[in-house]
């Protein structure tokens, strides 16, 4: 049996009866609404936020990764957009990942002990069925912090 993605995590959510109840559900979102009205100064952080960086439709973000050392550089990957690269906390961002192709990001990792070494697993689990654009090419690695990318292992088989 064939799993969808939102199927595979409703039943990881519905251990170990294969079930959500739905009561239980509706008891906790009572709660957590009577905690946000009673306590609304728990929730304000005072940070502005601003769009920055892509904005293009097809580039909605499905991992995000911050360099260990350095509060300033993050990495985002995107559904079809590629990954980019923010060295000053956002202000901008510059695509990094225009050479592969494979533009379809699922997921990006930092290695703790070099953070020049980035790994990137292609494809994305939320595809919709008729669109290849989800599909991967495998892991890809980068031991100079995203400025070139070589194949790594799980190379898309014909």
């Amino acid at each position: 049996m064939v799993l969808l993605p939102d199927e595979f995590e409703y039943l990881q959510r519905a251990y170990p009866y294969n079930t959500i109840n739905n009561e239980a559900v509706i008891q906790l979102r009572k709660e957590v609404q009577k905690i946000i009205t009673e306590n609304p100064q728990h929730l304000k952080n005072n940070n502005e936020w601003s769009t920055k960086g892509p904005t293009n439709i097809g580039g909605r973000v499905t991992d995000i990764a911050r360099h260990p050392t350095d509060s300033e550089t993050f990495y985002i990957g995107c559904s079809v957009g590629g990954i980019f690269k923010t060295t000053n906390g956002g202000d901008s961002w510059n695509p990094i990942f225009d050479d592969v192709i494979s533009p379809s990001i699922g997921n990006i990792a930092i290695s703790p002990s070099d953070p020049q070494t980035i790994y990137v697993g292609t494809g994305e689990a939320n595809g919709s069925s008729g669109s290849g654009a989800f599909f991967g090419t495998g892991v890809y690695k980068s031991t100079d912090g995203g400025d070139t990318w070589s194949q790594a292992g799980l190379e898309q088989s014909n």
